[in-house]
């Protein structure tokens, strides 16, 4: 079963021990400090390490001219992508208008509209806006008359536009404000090297390497504009935008900064449209509007309140997919009964850049105030709140915990933007739930999950800010190449290295990786071994959350590093210790039963010698039946001998054997002993015993070796209890609570419980042999007793006092014993420990009782003549 458990580890961590790369690489002292409060863990998506810069492109060519290097991936963070405000589109959209049922009639609407944004907890508002808007259908019906869509909003008129194209379709909107200005970070790869470590997305990739080959080729700029037809289309950006980055190309006259865009950056954002539809006269517009100045009267509003109201709808509308750092700044939205939304006017957007970056968070340790932190948990920290960030112009607010930094990178001139596809970040994230994941850094938004109060199991969602505590996935992806061209531009952030040749979990592996670290630190760089790593649960504490206050505990993950070689150690140590304490336990109590057979065995050898045997015939005689018993726990003993890289491990099991050996040399000379010509007389007790129980008791204290062996068993069996579950719950704290750590354990739970329950059942079954041979000792008197005329009532009582006095020293000391074991070999929590401790001497009390009442009704039959 040891075998079983250290190759159940083997595997496992064979299977698990290595992600997407081996090695982390930063300029120095860059992780150093990434990782100074956090407990040696690494933050999800590199956020601690955004901004550092510093480890130069000759540098990463070195690095990836190491012969055991297999990929080195570097990645930059750029700055931040901005698009201009958003407006929401309010309208309808008609094909055949003259046809149509909304454009049939005059018809009014009071529209309120809510723009908001949800952070996983609350909802916060963005925008909101009342209107009271009519639609009408060409005044005249020639083919130059247009719709209309007139009205007021709280803050002035609306500005209403009508169309209509040569195809019969009629288009009525009005524009209102929606969402400020959206920010979402802009990152650079090495394309050929991020397609190795996204080996399922290397087309996406290659898009970037093809434009970056033929722009440091000098390929003439139509052909340049070609690749972006040609890769593109119109999926990633808007119909202008595209137009004018095709034209832009076209006529290229300094940098172009290819691009992929994400679909997946930006925060959730969602509108609700309540419309109630007012049933207006036909002659509402000539009563209350102007046709040549296009405004309204003073009326115009208390006329629409006095008309009555028809029929009222709510539409939702969810436009997270739809928001890009390269789409058209417009939401769109139909008013009731139209078709389709207006879809606006064309626009091209041209992102504005910002060098500024979304940092770290500023931890420390959870203060006391904070209870609790939630439990499997590898640290509990507390997030520092950096101020109150207004959202919107609805009065939306929300708490900042990250750092503002800056990349010092500039654009001037602007480089033309080539945007060559589209990208969901949560696709290029492989085997996000493997314990062997690793972050690549960005793709994916990092997962924060509440634990209890009123949000508990909610999970955080990246801030309109970007400064909350859950990051935001970038927004766009250039290339290195393409950063090296850019002012102020210091280098990658990190390096992401593989290392060629590396198969299974093993010395030589990890000494392979070891020796690449060392020469790339040679280099001048910071280094860190993320082979063997894996995600671990981070307690964060979050204060000043909103309005309301706290929002109390959260958990992440971050990369724990080293955690496969963690979980190995403490897991085969655990294994080794359970063998010992088997080894040791048996070999104890096949000591006392050694011991307490010498008085028995003494007879039977004074027995063989009136045969003419002699002594070194009689010794090889219970030699023989002790060689069983010797050859089992010599083999046990070389096995864990031999399995135990621990000089304390190894002296431990060959005292135990040596002991058990000596035991038995000792009762194999003690059996053969000429006994003494004195002759022990024992004095009687001073009293009579007066009752049942009380003649139990002189029946146990006159076999003192049964008791000593029932006594020996019983604290065998608590300590052997006490050190099992010890051993396995310390091994758990030490292995960590990273996903290899869960992993190994899970798989271990079979095997370490069979080991532990092989132990047990050793002491349960030394247990049970001393509970029959003490009872098998006074069965002569129990006899006599029964024969005199006591009853089964009065029989019980008498074994049962028999039986609690041989098991009272024993009970004492397995629960003085066991007790202060708890509380000097666990690591957490003794209770559980302590626990175990009563309940098995409870257990053991529970079944000696019931033993000896039945024990009892077997001897009260016996017949006087027997």
């Amino acid at each position: 079963m040891t075998t079983r458990s250290s190759a159940v580890v083997e595997t496992t961590v064979n299977e698990n021990w290595r992600g997407a790369y081996d090695l982390l690489v930063t300029a120095d002292g860059g992780l150093s400090r990434a990782a100074e409060n956090t407990g040696g863990l690494i933050e999800q998506n590199f956020a601690s390490l955004t901004g550092t810069g510093g480890v130069t492109a000759q540098q990463i060519e070195d690095i990836a001219a190491i012969s055991a290097v297999e990929v080195a991936a570097p990645l930059a963070f750029i700055g931040q992508l901005s698009t201009p405000s958003y407006d929401v589109i309010v309208g309808a959209s008609e094909p055949d208008g003259a046809k149509s049922t909304f454009f049939s009639q005059l018809r009014g609407f009071d529209v309120s509209i809510n723009v908001d944004t949800h952070d996983g907890v609350t909802s916060i508002p963005l925008a909101t806006h009342k209107a009271h808007v009519v639609t009408s259908p060409p005044a005249t019906g020639s083919e130059d008359d247009l719709p209309l869509l007139t009205g007021v909003m709280d803050d002035g008129d609306v500005q209403g536009i009508g169309m209509a194209d040569g195809s019969g379709t009629w288009t009525v909107d009005y524009v209102a404000p929606a969402l400020p200005p959206l920010s979402a970070g802009l990152i650079a790869v090495d394309p050929h090297a991020e397609a190795q470590l996204l080996s399922s997305h290397q087309d996406l990739f290659a898009t970037l390497g093809m434009f970056d080959s033929a722009l440091s080729g000098g390929t003439e700029p139509a052909e340049l504009a070609k690749i972006l037809q040609r890769e593109v289309g119109e999926e990633a950006v808007s119909v202008g935008t595209y137009f004018e980055a095709f034209n832009n190309l076209t006529s290229l006259d300094g940098d172009a900064l290819p691009l992929l865009v994400s679909q997946g950056a930006y925060p959730q954002v969602t509108a609700s449209l309540q419309a109630t539809e007012r049933l207006i006269g036909q002659n509402f517009l000539t009563n209350h509007y102007d046709a040549e100045t296009r405004s309204v009267g003073e009326g115009w509003r208390q006329a629409m309140a006095r008309a009555p109201q028809g029929e009222r709808s709510e539409t939702e509308y969810d436009f997270s997919e739809s928001l890009t750092a390269f789409a058209a700044p417009q939401l769109h939205v139909s008013l009731p009964g139209a078709s389709e939304a207006s879809g606006g006017a064309m626009v091209s957007t041209t992102p504005n850049y910002d060098s500024s970056l979304v940092g770290r968070v500023e931890y420390d340790a959870a203060p006391q105030s904070a209870g609790d932190s939630p439990s499997g948990v590898n640290l509990a920290l507390r997030a520092h709140p950096q101020g109150v960030a207004n959202v919107g112009n609805a009065g939306g607010q929300e708490q900042t915990y990250r750092l503002k930094e800056s990349s010092g990178i500039s654009f001037s001139p602007a480089p033309v933007y080539a945007p060559l596809g589209v990208f969901n970040p949560h696709d290029l994230v492989q085997g996000v739930d493997e314990a062997s994941y690793v972050p690549l850094g960005t793709y994916r938004s990092t997962g924060i999950t509440v634990v209890g109060g009123e949000h508990d199991g909610s999970t955080l969602a990246p801030s309109f800010s970007g400064r909350g505590l859950a990051l935001s996935t970038p927004g766009a992806i250039t290339t290195m190449a393409a950063a090296n061209q850019l002012q102020g531009f210091s280098g990658a952030d990190v390096v992401r290295v593989r290392v060629a040749g590396v198969g299974n979990y093993s010395p030589q592996a990890l000494e392979k990786i070891g020796d690449v670290a060392g020469t790339i630190t040679a280099l001048g760089l910071d280094v860190r071994v993320v082979a063997g790593s894996s995600l671990d649960q981070v307690a964060v504490y979050v204060p000043q959350y909103n309005q309301a206050g706290d929002l109390g505990w959260t958990v992440e993950e971050w990369t724990s590093l080293g955690a496969a070689l963690k979980v190995e150690q403490a897991q085969n140590l655990a294994t080794l210790t359970l063998l010992i304490v088997t080894l040791v336990g048996v070999a104890l109590l096949a000591s006392v039963v050694q011991g307490a057979g010498v008085a028995k065995r003494r007879d039977e050898a004074a027995l063989l010698g009136s045969f003419g045997w002699t002594q070194p015939r009689i010794r090889r005689w219970f030699f023989t039946e002790d060689l069983p018993s010797l050859t089992i726990v010599a083999v046990a003993a070389a096995y864990a001998v031999n399995t135990a890289h621990i000089g304390a491990a190894r002296t431990t099991i060959i005292a135990v054997v040596g002991t058990f050996v000596a035991v038995v040399c000792w009762a194999l000379w003690s059996i053969t002993r000429q006994s003494s010509t004195r002759t022990h007389v024992a004095r009687p007790p001073k009293l009579p015993a007066r009752t049942a129980s009380g003649i139990g008791s002189r029946i146990a204290r006159a076999h003192g070796a049964s008791t000593v062996l029932m006594g020996a068993s019983l604290v065998v069996l608590t300590l052997t209890g006490v050190a099992f579950l010890a051993v396995i719950l310390n091994s758990r704290v030490s292995a960590g609570t990273s996903r290899i750590a869960v992993l190994v354990q899970d798989a271990l739970v079979l095997p370490q419980t069979i080991l532990a329950l092989v132990g047990l059942g050793a002491g349960i079954f030394m247990f049970v042999n001393a509970l029959k041979t003490a009872l098998a000792s006074g069965v002569g008197q129990y006899v006599m007793l029964v024969t005199s005329g006591w009853d089964r009532d009065m029989l019980a009582r008498c074994v049962r006092g028999h039986i609690f006095t041989a098991l009272t020293p024993g009970c004492l000391m397995a629960v003085v014993g066991g007790i202060s074991a708890s509380f000097i070999v666990s690591t957490t929590n003794p209770l559980p420990m302590v626990v175990t401790v009563l309940a098995m001497c409870g257990i053991a009390l529970g079944v000696a009782s019931l033993w000896a009442g039945n024990f009892a009704s077997k001897i009260s039959t016996v017949k006087a003549d027997k």
